[in-house]
This record gives structure tokens, sequence and C-alpha cells, in this order.
């Protein structure tokens, strides 16, 4: 399968499950990116991390050495100072940086569930659905703010707007004019 028909199965598990936002490749607002993310009728945030090989899935962890500490000591949220127009407001605002569980998704037996971390559950995926290898533990229970709300509807607006994010539509545009 490739990792749009993984992705696939996923939203449609997740629309099953009447997750009312989901959306691919989404990054943003102190969480990094991930493949498939869903915000549940809870508010809580999932995150899907699509492996097609056993290398991809060992590379994850060299190559995004901080998401997974992060994921690791639960390290969910970090309060910056507002800015607005260059300068501070005096306000705060709290980042969320990890989802609520932190999924690992392949096709049946490529990862084992004990190779997973303990922070991570691991899902298989076929083309008639998931089968859950090992429950994800609940990460922390700070329910999806405002911030995040926005980015979703950003991102998912731009999509709907240009087929992509808008800077990737206003590169393109420059590539056609040369």
């Amino acid at each position: 399968m490739t990792a749009n028909e993984i992705s696939d199965v996923i939203i449609r598990n997740m629309a099953d499950k009447q997750f009312p936002i989901f959306l691919t490749t989404f990054a943003g607002i102190g969480i990094s990116e991930a493949d498939v993310f869903g915000i549940n009728r809870n508010g809580y945030m999932y995150e899907y991390e699509i492996k097609r090989s056993r290398g991809d899935f060992f590379n994850e962890f060299r190559n995004k050495d901080d998401k997974h500490r992060r994921l690791k000591k639960r390290d969910a949220i970090h309060i910056y100072d507002e800015w607005k127009y260059g300068k501070r407001t005096g306000c705060t605002y709290e980042a969320i940086l990890i989802p609520n569980r932190y999924f690992f998704a392949c096709e049946p037996g490529l990862i084992k569930a004990e190779e997973v971390p303990e922070y991570s559950g691991l899902v298989y995926i076929d083309k008639i659905g998931i089968t859950e290898q090992k429950c994800a533990p609940l990460l922390h229970k700070h329910k999806a703010n405002q911030a995040i709300y926005e980015r979703v509807a950003n991102v998912l607006s731009q999509r709907i707007i240009y087929g992509c994010s808008f800077y990737t539509f206003k590169h393109n545009q420059k590539l056609q004019s040369i």
C-alpha cells in the first residue's frame, strides 16, 4: 500500500468514529508534522505516523529525536510570550507540543508491538481497515486549544482554495512565470 492509501484508511476510520476534525500532513502551533492528525469530539488530538519500511521506522528516531524526546517525557505544553506586530503584548499563550495519543501505522507485520516505544501505539493497516496492535497511552489531558483549531481551519481553507498551502501556490506561480 502507498502512504496515501494508508492515510485514506486512517481517515475513513476517524470518520467512522465520528471525529469532527481530521486531515493529512498537518504541522503548526508547536505540533511537529503529522502524517494524519485528528481531533475527537472530546478535543483530544491523535497523530498517526505512517511507516512503509523498517528503515523508515528506525530513521524516525534519528531524524526526529526532539519530537520523540518530548513524547517520551510527555512534555506537552510550552508557554510563549505573545507578540504582535513585532512587539510583546504582555500576554502569553499555551502551545501544545504533542498529541494526546500517538500511533505508528504500517502494513501488517512490518513493525512489531514490542519495537514501538512505550509512549506510542501501533496499528496495522490493510485495504479492509485498521487493526490495533498496541493501544497508545494517553500522554496528557490538555485539549486542543483555539490556536490549534485556528491552524487546522487555516490549513484546510488553503487546501480548498488553492489545492495546497498558500506558500506552495505562490511558489508554483513564480515557477510558471519563469
